[in-house]
């Protein structure tokens, strides 16, 4: 896929060409095309259900925040010529002055949302990624990204008492970041339920797995019904 054409031709249909709208853009983007949100989550400005864009002044290093499931994302973009590799180490300073906050008090209104939610204990994870359309597979290796991120998410996992991750991502990680979102069960799937009537079955004698008969016209009911949810299925006949 080639990542760089789409970019560019995403970022071409701006109004102003400023930079603060380039960055934007390219931040929908990677929304869009890396993450799997839709343009409803992205005028959805709810960081639990949709998607809040907070770049601006005063902003902690974070661009734009959203949540799926049990877990947190928090999001800084950089388009091609606003990366620099002394934004690492600043955008590390923001995010753990963010996290090391006592309370929101003073903070943009837009962020305590995502405040709030960094101490919830329903959050069991917080992802958070530094994204620039640069390629930094050399960069990354010649300022020990990995070993910083390690220390990071070591240290912020042990304060806040859940998973911590923070990765920097340039192009040559683009495949793997969006395939890894795909298959991520879908936010509405988590939630979803539906019914499978048995013809028969048993269970082991650990009560650990059920081993069931069911009637093809269930398995296709249930298909059709749910068509809009993924099924990991291991059928035997």
């Amino acid at each position: 896929m080639n990542y760089e054409q789409e970019i560019n031709e995403y970022l071409s249909k701006g109004e102003t060409g400023t930079t603060f709208e380039l960055g934007h853009r390219f931040l929908e983007w990677v929304l869009l095309n890396l993450f799997n949100r839709t343009e409803t989550d992205l005028l959805n400005d709810d960081v639990s259900d949709g998607v809040t864009f907070t770049d601006g002044t005063k902003d902690f290093g974070i661009d734009c925040a959203f949540v799926d499931g049990d877990v947190l994302y928090i999001l800084q973009g950089k388009e091609r010529k606003q990366h620099n590799h002394d934004n690492i180490p600043a955008f590390e300073a923001n995010i753990s002055a963010f996290f090391d906050l006592k309370n929101a008090r003073g903070i943009r209104e837009k962020l305590v949302p995502i405040f709030s939610l960094v101490t919830n204990e329903d959050i069991r994870e917080i992802k958070i990624f530094y994204i620039t359309n640069n390629y930094l597979e050399n960069e990354a290796r010649n300022y020990q990204y990995s070993s910083i991120c390690s220390e990071f998410n070591k240290k912020y996992s042990d304060i806040l008492d859940k998973n911590v991750t923070w990765e920097i991502i340039g192009y040559e990680k683009y495949a793997s970041i969006r395939t890894g979102i795909l298959l991520e069960l879908p936010k509405a799937a988590k939630k979803a339920q539906s019914t499978l009537v048995l013809a028969r079955y048993f269970e082991n004698r650990d009560s650990t797995t059920v081993v069931a008969e069911i009637p093809l016209k269930g398995l296709a009911r249930l298909v059709k019904d749910n068509f809009q949810y993924i099924f990991a299925s291991n059928i035997r006949n």
